[in-house]
């Protein structure tokens, strides 16, 4: 048992030994605390602005001990290139006539160049590169406005001072996560499916300003299908469902109209999108790439095709070996296991990383399921259903029920206070045992992330990417216009792929191109007759590019 373990083995002793002995020490200090929460909590919309004040804030004084991210996973270039993309005021770029050079994982190269995602994510990194000229703004003010959508989103289904709690599970994954720490994404279908949540439990309760709630139940759901629609219909579809249920006949005409119109508008712009890059309004980039790339299907219960012939060794690696190895074995009981697994950790990692913040809502969600935060249960039980049937799972997956997560949660503290057996207070000082010693437990590890500069709910398997050097490599070339291709040898490392460029790649100072072979790359180097040629080989060297002869 490590020291950590041991650390906590022995506050647990301890707390159960006063739990049974004590149960009400520190009653007077936890009272006067609980009462001035309770008058804040009197105020939400101040609370949900504190609340995205501090996110911001917090991670803006940590930039000097962990600054702005370099991106190392594929799919982060892949939505970098979308921002450039937008914030050149184009949805896709035309195609490069040299695009073979260019070829790379989650980014199409014909008929348009562009991502393959969606362009929720993108939406906002490009927000922050036109306001900051920093991409990451946009990250930044996407985790803000993640936690205090769903302190908003709490307000609507617990009691005042129990949606405090809930606002305050989110801030770990809102500064100390991959989420802020990266352009992978999560904290946008987040931030969707918390104003989904919040504004369906509005309207199904007859809450005032009804037009309001209809509209920010669509710009949530809306955000939901532009970043993650397989999950973001698992949770809406249920919930509209719901909606209809609780709503229907109560809600005034305009809800609903408002709902429709907004919905087909938001529907229409998609639809648009994906005409405008893959020539369809009903392919989706992803599709599209799927088509060209893949040889895995994207769900479990889907077939394999044929394999592609790629001529890039770590896509040939990506799409025709390990892809497959994944959906074979996702098919078997292990893997099912293993996905389920990763929803467990994603709803740890939800309300904080520590598990026994979810410990009150396993013991009574027999109590659960009986009140109204019930129906977010089942929620959360579809979104976990739909793990069964993916390729793989990560914690950003799971981030349209990342509100639904942390508001029940947090009624869980709220019927382990009422256990009261014997009538002493025992349920009381466990809640205020287990939030000290929690809030202690995260502080701690969080403070270790920052020191370390990582994070510990990303995969570690893609956050270990030698292609976070390419900066480095990049400020090691001469002031000029360069080209750098890459040469890959055995043995591969299918997951760093360093042949990623911005939207306009002919006007970019730095290219970076596969190498081809010496009778192909003699079309590149006519191509770019005015710029110097290097050969990066990242197998034997990944710190050195030298000139190419």
């Amino acid at each position: 048992m490590s020291r950590g373990s041991l650390i906590q083995t022995g506050c647990w002793i301890a707390v159960a030994f006063c739990a049974w002995f004590w149960p009400r020490f520190g009653e007077s200090f936890f009272q006067v605390l609980e009462r001035w929460l309770a008058v804040a909590s009197r105020r939400p919309t101040r609370c949900c602005l504190a609340l995205l004040a501090l996110v911001l804030g917090l991670r803006a004084i940590l930039l000097p001990l962990w600054p702005v991210p370099v991106p190392a996973v594929q799919d982060e270039f892949s939505y970098l290139l979308m921002a450039d993309t937008f914030a050149h005021g184009r949805l896709a770029n035309p195609m490069h006539p040299l695009w073979q050079f260019f070829e790379t994982s989650h980014v199409l190269s014909i008929p348009w160049y562009a991502s393959k995602f969606f362009p929720g994510q993108g939406l906002f990194l490009a927000a922050g590169q036109v306001l900051t000229g920093v991409p990451w703004a946009g990250v930044w003010l996407s985790c803000g406005l993640m936690a205090a959508a769903t302190l908003w989103a709490a307000f609507a289904w617990l009691p005042p001072s129990w949606a405090l709690l809930a606002g305050a599970f989110s801030i770990p994954m809102s500064v100390t996560s991959y989420w802020m720490n990266s352009y992978w994404g999560g904290a946008v279908p987040a931030l969707g499916g918390a104003l989904a949540v919040g504004a369906a439990g509005r309207l199904a309760g007859a809450g005032g300003a009804p037009l309001r709630n209809a509209a920010l139940l669509v710009t949530g759901s809306v955000l939901l299908c532009w970043t993650r629609p397989f999950e973001g219909l698992l949770l809406l579809i249920p919930l509209f469902v719901y909606l209809i249920w609780k709503a229907w006949g109560k809600a005034p005409v305009g809800v609903w109209l408002t709902i429709a119109a907004a919905g087909a508008a938001g529907a229409a712009l998609l639809g648009y999108y994906d005409l405008r890059i893959t020539g369809s309004p009903w392919i989706a980039p992803e599709a599209a790439f799927q088509h060209q790339y893949g040889s895995a299907p994207l769900f479990t219960f889907l077939e394999f095709s044929a394999p592609k012939t790629l001529p890039d060794a770590h896509m040939e690696l990506v799409h025709n070996v390990w892809e497959r190895e994944l959906i074979l074995d996702a098919r078997t009981p292990r893997g099912m296991a293993k996905r389920l697994g990763r929803v467990w950790q994603a709803a740890v990692d939800f309300t904080g990383g520590y598990w026994l913040f979810l410990f009150p809502a396993i013991l009574f969600f027999d109590r659960l399921r009986k009140q109204p935060v019930g129906i977010l249960l089942a929620f959360i039980l579809a979104g976990a259903a739909g793990a069964l049937v993916e390729m793989t799972y990560l914690a950003h997956y799971l981030a349209p029920f990342f509100a639904a997560t942390v508001i029940v949660a947090a009624e869980g503290f709220r019927q382990l206070q009422a256990w009261e057996p014997g009538q002493a207070p025992y349920g009381r000082f466990l809640v205020r045992a287990i939030l000290v010693l929690g809030v202690c437990f995260v502080s701690g590890r969080a403070g270790l992330n920052w020191i370390r500069q990582q994070d510990d709910s990303a995969d570690l398997v893609y956050r270990r990417l030698r292609t976070e050097k390419r900066p480095l490599l990049e400020q090691s070339l001469p002031p000029g216009k360069h080209v750098v291709l890459v040469r890959y040898e055995p043995p591969y490392d299918f997951h760093a792929q360093w042949v990623y460029n911005r939207a306009d790649i002919d006007s970019s100072d730095i290219i970076w191109a596969h190498d081809l072979g010496r009778q192909e790359n003699l079309r590149i180097l006519q191509y770019y007759p005015d710029r110097t040629f290097w050969l990066f080989r990242p197998n034997q060297n990944p710190e050195l590019v030298e000139k190419y002869r």
